[in-house]
């Protein structure tokens, strides 16, 4: 493979625990990245 890309295909995500409500199935990959920053806690200023 040349080069890679970021194609915003779903990807099977599951999880347990604390605000696992959102996760489960399938989700857009991009989405994965935004989950697991609430998750850690961080914020942005549109979330105030």
């Amino acid at each position: 493979m040349e080069s890679e890309t970021h194609s915003g295909e779903d990807v099977a995500i599951y999880a347990w625990g604390p605000t696992d409500d959102s996760v489960a199935g399938t989700l857009e990959q991009n989405m994965v990245f935004h989950i697991m920053a609430r998750a850690l806690g961080f914020q942005w200023l549109s979330d105030e």
